[in-house]
């Protein structure tokens, strides 16, 4: 039924001011064979991506809260790539003609279609009523420029973007998932998108970054970005809008857009005309777990874990009592850089009782020769502080290799005959992941205590029990090292020395 003039008016100023209508009618043009299928996570989706307007946009939906650096998390086949890297510059270009966007995926074979779709949107006859000031001017498989000197350039992970820049940069899955797993494709992308590609931001402080993807490893784009978000500040974070096939946490979660509000409760799907159970299912088996919960749970960890379990580690709240303690010590894994892609210098304290080993505490930084050896000297001297009710520990464990071995030898210099700390050097004979397996049969017997995940200690325990989940897959093991040196060396030495208490 044709539209009357006050209705089709209605309808073009809904569409200039909601992106949500926006693509719903741009999809529908462009795709008229193919149904639209609205649903709740689309309108979230395209709320959040208008919350990168500029605050003087009327497509904004939240002009005081404005979104410059955001990560899109949602699983394949969700319309993310039309929505984001068709819909979106077209939508950009309408409301600001002179305005310059770049958007890039992992191949130019990908790439192209995608510009091509921006182009089809802008030639749509209501577009040209709504936006009269924006057409294309000349295209190109790699560019899409306006009368108004505006474009859209496309570009794809290795290319070159010398001599262009933008507003908007738009990194849609520029990780080939086929190659996720590979540590030079992988770390090749995240350099590119670090390097090369933000350094086309025309604005660092106004410019929109948006990278949106389907997480694929526990240190891709996505991974990156959120490391670093824990040392940014406030106004430098990234936000995230992760969004898996079904909703995965224990707890409905509710969000608002625009002028509506959904409640997901735990275990619904995310869309079930698209993505139904048996169709997750069936997408489980043929991938397998670990390729399944990253790509569709948005969670590259496989949630049975890998070589040992989470849930086989029993929990505890306080730590066991003093008179109950055969003996404490410390084990460091330890590393001397503190760039962005070093590892980490991890130092754990561990208690040994007749029930088995448990965990007090986790030191995890990157630092710098000069500061992890006084940071080791600082752990062990503020033990009573940070536990008092537990007993000075008698030795510290630091692997006898590599940075270890500086370590070590500085130590023992210090006061000839009487080190300034109990240390004691450990010699690998296997690699790391044959050496956590060692372990893992104590830890699947029950002996291994965790403490319970608290405000107090998540940002040494969340690492902790990722690593756990990802090894030897995960892009940090250091923690997990730690561990296996401690486990190793107590449940060898238990049976040469006397098991005293004390108390």
């Amino acid at each position: 039924m044709a539209l009357t003039s006050d209705q089709l008016k209605a309808l073009n100023h809904l569409t200039k001011t909601r992106f949500d209508i926006f693509l719903e009618r741009a999809f529908i043009d462009l795709n008229p064979s193919i149904n639209y299928s609205r649903n709740w996570h689309l309108d979230l989706l395209a709320y959040t991506l208008a919350r990168t307007l500029p605050e003087d946009c009327e497509a904004n939906p939240t002009p005081d809260d404005r979104i410059t650096r955001l990560i899109i998390n949602v699983p394949p086949r969700s319309l993310k790539s039309f929505t984001t890297s068709s819909a979106l510059p077209a939508f950009i270009l309408g409301h600001f003609p002179h305005e310059k966007v770049i958007a890039a995926s992992f191949s130019s074979k990908v790439a192209k279609p995608l510009s091509a779709d921006t182009a089809r949107i802008i030639r749509l006859p209501w577009y040209s009523q709504i936006f009269p000031h924006t057409n294309v001017q000349r295209e190109r498989e790699d560019l899409i420029t306006t009368s108004q000197g505006g474009q859209r350039f496309t570009t794809s992970v290795g290319g070159t973007v010398t001599g262009v820049g933008g507003n908007y940069l738009i990194a849609d899955d520029i990780m080939n998932p086929q190659e996720a797993h590979s540590d030079t494709e992988r770390e090749n992308a995240n350099e590119w998108f670090r390097s090369t590609f933000t350094s086309r931001l025309n604005d660092r402080s106004s410019g929109v970054i948006i990278v949106i993807m389907q997480r694929l490893h526990a240190f891709d784009t996505t991974g990156m970005l959120l490391e670093a978000n824990q040392h940014a500040a406030p106004e430098h974070r990234w936000h995230q809008l992760c969004l898996p096939a079904y909703n995965t946490d224990a707890a409905p979660t509710t969000y608002s857009y625009y002028d509506q509000e959904h409640i997901w409760g735990p275990q619904e799907l995310l869309h079930p005309e698209r993505l139904s159970q048996s169709e997750l299912g069936r997408l489980q088996n043929d991938m397998g777990t670990y390729a399944f919960t990253g790509q569709y749970l948005q969670d590259p960890a496989p949630q049975g874990g890998g070589i040992v379990h989470l849930d086989w580690y029993p929990r505890f709240t306080t730590p066991p009592p003093k008179d109950s303690i055969t003996r404490v010590i410390q084990s460091w894994d330890t590393s001397f850089k503190d760039t962005a892609t070093s590892d980490y210098s991890v130092g754990q304290t561990w208690a040994e009782t007749e029930f088995g080993y448990y965990l007090l505490h986790t030191f995890r930084e990157k630092l710098e020769y000069s500061d992890l050896k006084q940071a080791i000297v600082n752990y062990y001297q503020s033990h009573q502080q940070r536990l008092p009710d537990v007993p000075q520990p008698t030795a510290v464990l630091i692997e006898d290799k590599a940075s270890g071995q500086s370590l070590i030898q500085d130590f023992r210099r210090s006061t000839p005959g009487q080190p300034l700390l109990p240390v004691i050097a450990i010699t690998p004979t296997k690699d790391k992941a044959l050496r956590f397996a060692a372990v893992s049969p104590i830890i699947e017997s029950g002996k291994v205590f965790l403490p319970t995940l608290s405000h107090l200690n998540k940002h040494w325990m969340q690492p902790l029990e990722l690593e756990i989940l990802q090894f030897p897959k995960g892009q940090h093991d250091d923690t997990v090292d730690a561990q296996s040196q401690a486990l190793t060396w107590l449940n060898a030495s238990q049976f040469r020395q006397p098991r005293i208490r004390v108390l």
